[in-house]
């Protein structure tokens, strides 16, 4: 039985269909290609403003933060400066609830911590690949080293000692003493709250005295480079502020 093919089974094609098939299959992967890089880059512009909001956040919490332990140094080194003048000038007894109040400040040390969680999470990620500006990334670099050195100072000092607390049961009735400290207090600077009656007189004993005014004046050291450190980032953090509203448009 004789077999017959149909002719288009022998069709044969030429070379214009196969660049033309070429050709639609390159056009259709370049363009894939090109949606994923576009894609990509849009994720990519989303992550970084994501960051860039989560980093102004922490940096607008820091500079109302800094700004009110900025107040609280200044607060305490005019105490202490005040206890320091009563010492030098050897009037005790016409100061004797004065110095307990003022002495008792130097107990308080209150320390700004800044909201570093993105900043930290940003570069133990490697997700700062995603910021183009590289000046944006420097000064918050900046910013963060500069931190971790008054972090390291603060650590170092404020504290209060073993030394101090032994100057003060030198000198102080540990009834009076203590009953300056107001627990139920919303201010740093209701902490503490100023005598309302006659103490026990600070005992007139010259060594103790004298190392109350040398912790004094270490005190003052102590507040004056924390102020210092404070106001350097306040600077910092409000040009930072004001870099991140600029560049991601921020609210």
């Amino acid at each position: 039985m004789e077999v017959h093919h149909h002719a288009a089974a022998h069709h044969k094609k030429k070379w214009k269909e196969y660049l033309l098939e070429f050709f639609m299959i390159f056009l259709a992967v370049t363009l894939s290609f090109m949606a994923e890089n576009i894609r990509e880059h849009y994720v990519e512009g989303q992550r970084e403003r994501e960051y860039a909001r989560s980093l102004y956040d922490d940096l607008r919490v820091d500079t109302l933060t800094i700004r009110r332990t900025l107040r609280e140094k200044i607060w305490a080194g005019q105490k202490i400066d005040s206890l320091q003048r009563i010492l030098d000038a050897n009037t005790i007894a016409e100061n004797n609830e004065r110095i307990y109040y003022y002495a008792r400040v130097m107990n308080l040390a209150d320390v700004f911590t800044a909201q570093d969680v993105t900043y930290t999470q940003l570069l133990q990620s490697g997700n700062f690949r995603y910021f183009k500006n590289a000046g944006l990334y420097k000064r918050l670099s900046d910013y963060y080293n500069l931190y971790k050195r008054y972090e390291g100072m603060e650590q170092g000092g404020l504290a209060p000692s073993d030394e101090l607390y032994i100057t003060e049961s030198q000198l102080f009735n540990a009834r009076d003493f203590n009953s300056l400290y107001a627990p139920k207090a919303f201010s740093y600077f209701a902490v503490l709250q100023r005598p309302n009656h006659r103490f026990a007189p600070v005992k007139q004993d010259a060594q103790s005295l004298n190392l109350l005014n040398l912790r004094a004046g270490r005190s003052q050291e102590l507040i004056g480079a924390s102020i210092f450190f404070l106001s350097a980032l306040e600077a910092n953090s409000t040009t930072l502020l004001h870099d991140l509203k600029t560049e991601y448009d921020l609210e």
